[in-house]
Order: C-alpha cells, then structure tokens, then sequence
C-alpha cells in the first residue's frame, strides 16, 4: 500500500540576525577589510548575506547550512572589532534571501532614519524574522538605483 502521508521538507538552511556596535571608528579602509575577509571566508563556507553599518551600529543577516552558520556565529561573537551583539532573530528558511552575495554591505548612513531605526531596534526580536531580511533588500535595491 502506497504511503499517503503528507511529506513535511525540512530544511537546514538557517538564516539569523543580529546587531552589534563597533568598538572602534569605521572607515573606509576598515570596511574594506572587514568586508575581504568575510567575502572570502563565507564564499567557502557557503554563507551568503549582508552587512550594514553606520550611525555607531552593525546590522548583519547570515544564512547557511545550520551548523556551519551556528560555527560562524561563534567566531563573530568572539571577534574583537566588534561588542554587544544582540541576536535578533534565528530561524530556519525556506529559501536563500542573498543568495547573490557572500557578502553584500549597505552604507547605514546612506538609509532613511527610520529604515535604520527599524534595523537596529530591539523591538524587532519579537517580529516576523523576515522583516530585517525585505528591509536590507529594499535598502539595496534603492541604494543601487541611486548609483
């Protein structure tokens, strides 16, 4: 007898956000740094996402293989340029949200006053984990239309 039984997919595909200050001046030369190196080492790790910084913040969204992206998040963590990360949200996910980019950065100071607001608040931890995700795309989409 053939198996009726709906068939649930799970996936490992893990995407999480957090904010954190920098705990030092960022400049363009420290930026450009920072970005190499994660570019280089999520390309071969397979984690793609984004970076946004200014107004004294990091905002960053990273998706991954779970355990891959949990390992990552553990060296983020202890990295030293930046302090008081805060985890906004974690969950599983359906499909990449950046998928282009093993790294893509947004210019904070570039975005509206109340699109940053929304990004670093901590009101977001109780919200739809996806809101930080559609904001950084939406911020990307219009910086680049600007360029």
């Amino acid at each position: 007898m053939p198996n009726t039984s709906p068939r649930v997919l799970m996936s490992n595909l893990l995407r999480l956000v957090y904010v954190s200050r920098p705990t030092r001046p960022v400049d363009e030369a420290f930026m450009e740094e920072l970005l190499s190196q994660a570019r280089t080492s999520n390309q071969l790790l397979g984690i793609t996402g984004v970076l946004c910084s200014g107004r004294g913040y990091f905002v960053q969204v990273l998706e991954g293989q779970e355990g891959t992206l949990l390992t990552l998040y553990a060296r983020i963590l202890a990295d030293t340029r930046h302090e008081q990360a805060s985890l906004l949200s974690i969950g599983l996910a359906a499909k990449r949200a950046f998928s282009q980019w093993s790294m893509a950065y947004i210019d904070g100071e570039a975005l509206s006053p109340e699109i940053h607001t929304r990004l670093v608040s901590k009101a977001l931890v109780d919200s739809d984990m996806s809101e930080q995700a559609r904001l950084l795309q939406t911020a990307l989409t219009t910086l680049r239309r600007a360029a």
